[in-house]
């Protein structure tokens, strides 16, 4: 290529003719491209001589300066990331280098998951330890290395949404006047990456970390990050379907979502909403009803039209609701009697700031305050183990409690959103213990008399009564070789569950499957002539669940329907004792109609001596409380303190609670005789 000169072992030798080396021993070789003399006017040869030994290094050059000795100061320079003492070479950095679903970003150890299991145990039983190499961040070690501005993309991910958006907002800031390469590039990546986390700021996500993982997102906060995807796409002539997205939202959250919605319609897209909440709904410019109940109840169109025509509309119960024809005016509350409670002290899971909290006892008492302020660290995190272990003669761990008044609380139940169980034997008659009085009804008539049956022959998970074929379950899996497994119903007893035998039993001409086939509003009519089981059914009804068919598999039921089933057991039972009920908000799923039917449970519940604790967001129900602990004054870091408590009313004269500006619009309503 027409190079005269080279470097061997530190000499300088001619190529021409080529020098004779040793072939047993190792050279160190570099190829001499160019020789100068500093001066002015070398730009474009130094650059053309740069580029040619990069292209034949391989991206690696030497500049070697003489020295005042006689001597040569080297310097090596590499196009590649690259360490010039082990030879270890990182391969260009694309987008896929610093992600932990591509094999190129993933750590290896845990293989982008950020847990490993140790080799002992199995996924199935074994618990999870955080990767020691990644330190749960999922990422190789060079992703890790990689710095923006002095941060790692694993330091940016740790912040919340709403960190995040001010960190890269001031980047992009700081970028204004700076016109090198990276901030050329940056200026057109930047702006969209601090669109789509204003989105989620917007949707009420301010206070999710970045790395959360979307499984452990509620299902409310898994449809408003990707309803701010929506947003952030651009899109138009786009139907988008969004199921109850103002679920866990506090009413300030709710405001904003709605102006999201807004956002997506103006851009020329449709947006149709399943929706319980008013303020959404009095926004809607379209309105379609169903009902005019619930289960058989319902299913045909009521009314369809504006805000106006709904409301009205007398047969419409969401109608009612919106001009404020069934509001029954203000409740009256109790006193929330101080002398009788239980003080909370140390409370810092999660974002709570050593909390001391007073739960006064006796009283419906709300916790409030927007989406991740810290009510569900403070009272199911807190307030519930501390009190079950207290209450079961053993330790409250770092929380300090204590009782102010008699200490006459022998039992905590946490009515939470979790399943019921997976078993298809499962169902919210078995559930509520319903089905044992029924069992009984059916075991006192004139024909199972004659035959000798007891309550046990109608039980569809014991023999002698259930069907053989299908167990009592009521379908049959048949296994299929290379395909998912088919569950059809049993050929047999077709789904009834009971052999011929226990089916010929009636009951006012029903049988255990026809009872088990209606809703639990229909059987209170059918065993009106049985106190006991028209009581137990009416708990169900009581709490929004008259639709409910008493046989439905409790695993197909919502989170919300599963803690409602959960509340109906707890008011059907005979039990002794003062009982504290904590509910993680129990008007998800409901309509504004049965949101009074739960207050009224609820307070049920305290005048027969029991004290409620509620984790909520719906203004009617936090205005009919005692006594209300609003936490914030934002989520996540910006959350865990409590900003009031008092009574509704007390808590709306707060400048601070975003609680009280919404309570203090609900009482003036309700006062007033609007919704």
């Amino acid at each position: 290529m027409g190079f005269v000169r080279a470097r061997v072992d530190g000499q300088l030798v001619e190529l021409a003719p080529p020098p004779e080396l040793d072939p047993r021993r190792n050279h160190s070789i570099d190829v001499v491209i160019d020789r100068v003399v500093i001066r002015e006017g070398l730009g474009a040869r130094l650059q053309d001589s740069v580029e040619l030994a990069l292209r034949i290094g391989s991206g690696r050059l030497v500049i070697s300066v003489e020295t005042s000795e006689g001597g040569w100061d080297d310097s090596l320079y590499s196009s590649r990331l690259a360490c010039a003492d082990c030879e270890w070479s990182a391969p260009p950095v694309e987008p896929r280098t610093l992600s932990f679903n591509s094999p190129e970003g993933a750590c290896e150890t845990c293989r982008g998951l950020g847990q490993v299991i140790p080799e002992s145990e199995t996924a199935q039983d074994g618990d999870a330890e955080h990767c020691p190499d990644c330190d749960g961040t999922r990422l190789g070690e060079l992703a890790r290395s990689i710095t923006f501005s002095g941060e790692t993309i694993t330091g940016l991910c740790r912040l919340t949404v709403g960190d995040a958006h001010r960190r890269l907002a001031g980047w992009l800031a700081d970028l204004d006047e700076d016109e090198s390469p990276r901030s050329i590039v940056a200026k057109k990546i930047l702006p969209l990456v601090v669109g789509r986390l204003g989105y989620l700021e917007r949707v009420g996500l301010d206070y999710l970390t970045l790395d959360r993982r979307t499984r452990s997102l509620s299902g409310g906060e898994f449809q408003r990050s990707r309803l701010a995807g929506a947003l952030g796409s651009g899109l138009v002539g786009v139907a988008y379907v969004l199921d109850e997205p103002t679920i866990g939202l506090h009413a300030v959250d709710t405001g904003r979502l709605v102006s999201c919605l807004e956002d997506l319609r103006d851009q020329g897209n449709t947006v149709m909403l399943v929706e319980h909440d008013l303020g959404v709904l009095r926004q809607a410019d379209w309105i379609v009803d169903l009902g005019p109940g619930g289960g058989r109840n319902g299913g045909r169109l009521v009314v369809s039209g504006t805000l106006d025509d709904v409301q009205a509309c007398a047969e419409s119960v969401t109608g009612a609701c919106l001009s404020g024809r069934s509001t029954d005016g203000p409740r009256v509350r109790r006193s929330a009697n101080q002398d009788k409670a239980v003080i909370v002290r140390g409370a810092d899971l999660h974002n709570l700031q050593n909390l001391e909290v007073m739960f006064p006892l006796g009283v419906l008492c709300a916790v409030t305050g927007v989406s991740g302020s810290g009510k569900t660290s403070l009272v199911s995190g807190t307030l519930v183990p501390s009190l079950t272990a207290e209450l079961a003669g053993g330790g409250n761990g770092k929380t300090e409690l204590d009782w102010v008044g008699e200490k006459d609380l022998e039992r905590v139940a946490l009515v939470d959103q979790s399943s019921l169980g997976r078993s298809p034997r499962s169902t919210p008659a078995t559930y509520t213990k319903i089905w044992d009085e029924i069992r009984g009804v059916f075991a006192r008539t004139r024909s199972a008399r004659a035959k000798g049956y007891d309550a046990r022959r109608f039980s569809f998970n014991t023999d002698p009564g259930r069907c053989d074929e299908c167990g009592g379950r009521g379908h049959v899996t048949i296994e299929m070789q290379f395909l998912p497994d088919l569950v059809v119903s049993c050929p047999e007893c077709d789904g009834q569950r009971f052999n011929p035998e226990t089916l010929r039993v009636k009951y006012r001409g029903k049988s255990v499957a026809d009872v088990l086939s209606m809703s639990a509003g229909e059987a209170v009519g059918f065993f009106e002539n049985h106190p006991r089981v028209v009581s137990l059914l009416q708990t169900l009804v009581d709490v929004g669940l008259g639709y409910l068919v008493l046989g439905q598999p409790t695993a197909t039921l919502s989170g919300g329907e599963a803690q409602r089933v959960r509340l109906s057991a707890e008011l059907g039972r005979r039990r002794r004792g003062s009982t504290l009920y904590v509910l993680d908000e129990p008007t998800t799923g409901l309509h504004a109609a049965d949101v009074e039917r739960l207050i009224d449970v609820l307070e049920r519940l305290v005048d027969s001596g029991h004290s409620v604790v509620v984790i909520e967001h719906h203004p009617e129900l936090i205005s009919s409380a005692d006594w209300v602990i609003d936490l914030g004054p934002g989520g996540g870091d910006g959350g865990g303190r409590v900003v009031a408590a008092g009574t509704p009313d007390e808590i709306a004269k707060n400048a601070e609670s975003a609680t009280g500006r919404v309570l203090a619009d609900t009482l003036a309503h309700a006062a007033a005789g609007r919704p």
